[in-house]
């Protein structure tokens, strides 16, 4: 399979926080994104961490930014030094190449977006919902960061929420008990989640009955071939091991209804929720 359509780095708008000390630009399409490099200082597993959370994302039905592969020149990196790595008291030149990149949430001040809401404001966000089915799937891969997300201004005076970052390493400790795995990847404000019930539950399994496999794995294909190499390949591998098992995706739908997180606790007892949710899951499976 060939490799799949970039864009190419114009302009450096400014550097962005995180530890992969990623750089937002404009692109020959006119549009911004967020730009992690393929060797950066975290390891070449944030770009392969982001494409596979994205992907399995946006194939779930959830809302998140449109990625793109991001051609950066020596040119580019060149003319802009303040695009460069800082490490202590040095400036460490990045490498060209392709690099990752997450369109802004927003269209670079088109539109409104927050990264933080005030409590009343989440009563105004449209798919609140699918924070509860964003919980499942990154405890599905065993995310080990809070999950982040971009409120972006839409019409009627709503918010929409756009899931962004999935950066961070997918191997949470073997030794970690059920409740210390929720907490590790929930939403940092808990009050996002709206009352668990039983039409949030049905939205959770078909979330995860979505997941694909088969999208994912021509996704992988496509990417650069310096991209596939070595740790890549077994993550890509542990994965699909995980989205594909239906074991895996029960376990993390059943945390997902006994958590109770921020005092929300189920409207029914877990026991016949639960039971609810299984049949949901085995029926998705059996119409797949």
């Amino acid at each position: 399979m060939g490799q799949m359509a970039h864009v190419e780095a114009e302009r450096f708008v400014c550097k962005m926080r995180g530890g992969s000390q990623p750089i937002l630009i404009q692109a020959d399409d006119g549009e911004f994104y967020i730009v992690k490099f393929f060797v950066n200082m975290q390891g070449p597993l944030v770009v392969i961490n982001e494409v596979l959370g994205s992907t399995i994302y946006r194939d779930a039905g959830l809302t998140v930014p449109v990625w793109r592969l991001v051609k950066i020149t020596d040119k580019f990196l060149n003319a802009n030094p303040e695009a460069w790595f800082h490490f202590r008291d040095q400036q460490l030149r990045p490498c060209s190449g392709y690099a990752f990149g997450s369109r802004l949430a927003g269209g670079g001040g088109r539109l409104r977006a927050w990264e933080l809401l005030s409590g009343e404001m989440y009563a105004t966000v449209s798919n609140r919902s699918q924070f509860w089915p964003a919980l499942a799937l990154d405890i599905l891969f065993g995310q080990t960061d809070f999950r982040q997300a971009v409120f972006v201004q839409a019409g009627n005076g709503s918010l929409l929420a756009t899931f962004i970052d999935f950066g961070s390493d997918y191997r949470l400790p073997e030794t970690w008990e059920d409740r210390q795995r929720v907490l590790a990847c929930r939403y940092s404000d808990m009050r996002v989640y709206p009352n668990l019930s039983p039409e949030i539950a049905d939205q959770v399994y078909s979330t995860l009955s979505r997941i694909n496999v088969k999208s994912l794995e021509r996704v992988f294909s496509s990417l650069p071939f310096a991209w596939k190499q070595g740790q890549a390949i077994e993550r890509y591998i542990e994965i699909v091991s995980k989205i594909g098992s239906k074991e895996c995706r029960s376990k993390a739908a059943s945390l997902v209804l006994a958590s109770g997180i921020g005092g929300i606790q189920p409207d029914r007892p877990a026991e016949k929720l639960r039971d609810r949710w299984n049949r949901h899951f085995t029926l998705q499976s059996l119409i797949a």
